[in-house]
C-alpha cells in the first residue's frame, strides 16, 4: 500500500500512542504500581488508559523485548518476575563477560578518548537522577537506561560480536531491578543507588588510569555485592566472589 498523507499521519499518530502507552506501563512496573507476577489485562489496561487495545498490545510486545513483560501461553502477559537464583545466574555471567574484556577496555581507552567521555555523559545524568529524586520518586527508567548504556560502553569495544550480543541480551541490571522488586516488594531505594553510583565512578576512574588490576577490582565489587542482603551469601554468590581469584568453579 502506497504512503499518503493520511495514513502516514495515522501511523505517527499510531507510534506516538505506543510510546504513551509503553511509557506509563512501564512507570507503573518500575513504581511497583504493577507487582511482579501480575497478570496485565488488555481490557483493564484499556479502561485505566482510556485508548484502544490496538496501541496497548503493541505496547505490551514492545516491553517483552525490553524485558519488562513476559509473554506466558495462551497469550498471556505478566509483569516480568525473576528470582533471586535467576538474579545471580545473571550476575555470574555477567561477571565472566565483564572480566573477559578488561584489557581490551584498557587498551582501547588509551587510543579512543570517546569511550570515557561517554561514559562520564552517563554518570553525569546517573548523577543528575540521584540529585533530582524526591522521597520515593526516582526516575528508574532513566536510572536503568544510564546504568546499562554505561557498562555497554566499554563491553562494546570488545571485537567479538558475540560476545557484545550476550551482553546486550542479557539486559543485567533490569534483572537486579526486578529481583529486588519481587523479594523487598519496592523498587530500589536513593541509598541503594547512591551505593551503586559510587561503584561506577571506581570503574571509570580505573578506565581513566590505565588500570587493568583496578577496574578489575571495580568491577568485582560492583558486580558481586549482595542487593539483596536479607537472601545472605549463597553458593552462587561465593562462587562469583572466587570467579577472579583462581580458586576454580
Amino acid at each position: 500500500m502506497a504512503l499518503t498523507n493520511d495514513n502516514l499521519a495515522d501511523i505517527i499518530v499510531n507510534t506516538s500512542l505506543i510510546d504513551i502507552v509503553a511509557d506509563k506501563i512501564r512507570s507503573n512496573i518500575l513504581d511497583g504500581t504493577y507487582e511482579p507476577g501480575q497478570k496485565l489485562i488488555v481490557k483493564d489496561i484499556e479502561s485505566e488508559m482510556n485508548v484502544s487495545q490496538t496501541p496497548i498490545k503493541a505496547a505490551l510486545h514492545r516491553l517483552v523485548v525490553e524485558g519488562y513483560v513476559e509473554a506466558l501461553p495462551r497469550r498471556s502477559m505478566v509483569v516480568k518476575q525473576v528470582t533471586y537464583e535467576e538474579y545471580e545466574l545473571n550476575m555470574e555471567l555477567r561477571l565472566i563477560l565483564e572480566m573477559s574484556v578488561v584489557p581490551e577496555v584498557i587498551r582501547h581507552s588509551k587510543e579512543v578518548p570517546e569511550l570515557i567521555t561517554g561514559m562520564e555523559d552517563d554518570l553525569a545524568k546517573m548523577k543528575k537522577i540521584l540529585e533530582s529524586a524526591s522521597g520515593d520518586k526516582i526516575d528508574s527508567r532513566g536510572w536503568l537506561e544510564h546504568d546499562f548504556s554505561f557498562h555497554k560502553r566499554y563491553v562494546d569495544v570488545h571485537p567479538n560480536v558475540q560476545l557484545r550480543a550476550v551482553y546486550a541480551g542479557l539486559r543485567a541490571n533490569v534483572s537486579g531491578f526486578f529481583a529486588f522488586l519481587n523479594n523487598m516488594k519496592h523498587p530500589l531505594t536513593i541509598s541503594h543507588l547512591t551505593l551503586d553510583y559510587t561503584e561506577h565512578v571506581h570503574i571509570l576512574s580505573a578506565i581513566k588510569e590505565h588500570s587493568a588490576d583496578k577496574l578489575s577490582n571495580a568491577i568485582m565489587q560492583h558486580i558481586t555485592r549482595p542487593r539483596i542482603p536479607e537472601k545472605g551469601v549463597s553458593e552462587v554468590q561465593k562462587r562469583i566472589g572466587r570467579l577472579n581469584l583462581g580458586e576454580g568453579m
